[in-house]
């Protein structure tokens, strides 16, 4: 894939997206991505295939989505849906099926990739659009990595594994739980210390940092969604200092919530204005 040229065209992203059914797919775009992070069945060429979660597809413009939940629970998924520039289009091509489901090998980095994609959409910025596809090119050689990770010869690290990037999905799905180091060592019946070093090994932060990175991407969302004031999203996200959230999340995104709330305004208004115009 070459660095430079066209550019891959971001639509939409949704993060932690959870349905009944297919998900929509926007008329104008050729392909989406869709990351499945629940058990899912999928029927292709008239046969079932099952599955426990960590799966992606490369759906191409108008191809039928046809699976269901495994478990009766709404599917849970991440998706990007794009419009890819001529040599993305041949890249994926030539290593990537489409329409087939592929058993991702690194889904830590892709929810990773992902997250800071739709942060980075909510912002405005004259280098967004290289951004996105430099992102999405990132996660295309992660999908041509289906290897997992290595394991000993009783299987205990990818028992161990997996069982991190379960606790990480549920830190990020449910921010305002209890995340204590106490309550996860005593459910993982592990010492603190061994649980803090395997943790920021597997995803180079602490567990304390993505409970904080997790709550505050539940503040940017409500920032951007809603009119709640900044003492009550505050809260809502299990802050009890207005000004020492405003501070932490000043520190992790760069800005003020108040500036972070005025930009995706912005970025909301210019939008509406693109599609008059």
């Amino acid at each position: 894939m070459q660095q430079g040229g066209e550019l891959l065209k971001i639509s939409w992203i949704e993060l932690n997206y959870k349905r009944a059914g297919a998900v929509p797919r926007p008329e104008t775009m050729d392909y989406q991505l869709v990351f499945f992070r629940s058990p899912v069945t999928f029927r292709i060429n008239g046969r079932e295939e099952h599955y426990d979660n960590n799966i992606a597809i490369l759906y191409t413009d108008g191809n039928k989505q046809n699976y269901r939940s495994r478990n009766g629970e709404p599917v849970k998924c991440d998706i990007v849906s794009f419009r890819p520039s001529a040599s993305d289009k041949q890249y994926i091509g030539a290593k990537i099926p489409f329409d087939e489901p592929i058993k991702v090998g690194s889904p830590v980095m892709i929810a990773d990739i992902l997250k800071n994609m739709k942060l980075r959409l909510q912002m405005v910025s004259e280098y967004n659009d290289e951004f996105m596809t430099l992102s999405m090119r990132m996660i295309f050689i992660c999908l041509c990595e289906t290897e997992t990770p290595a394991s000993d010869s009783t299987g205990r690290h990818d028992l161990r594994h997996m069982k991190l990037i379960k606790l990480r999905e549920d830190i990020y799905d449910n921010p305002l739980e209890d995340w204590s180091a106490e309550k996860i060592c005593s459910s993982l019946k592990i010492s603190h210390t061994y649980f803090h070093r395997i943790y920021y090994a597997a995803f180079n932060v602490t567990c304390r940092q993505d409970v904080i990175e997790a709550r505050l991407k539940m503040a940017a969302d409500m920032l951007a969604d809603t009119d709640m004031s900044i003492g009550a999203v505050a809260v809502s996200c299990g802050y009890e200092s207005e000004s020492y959230f405003m501070r932490q999340f000043k520190q992790h995104k760069g800005v003020t919530p108040t500036e972070y709330r005025l930009m995706c305004q912005k970025k909301t208004e210019e939008e509406k204005d693109e599609k008059k115009g």
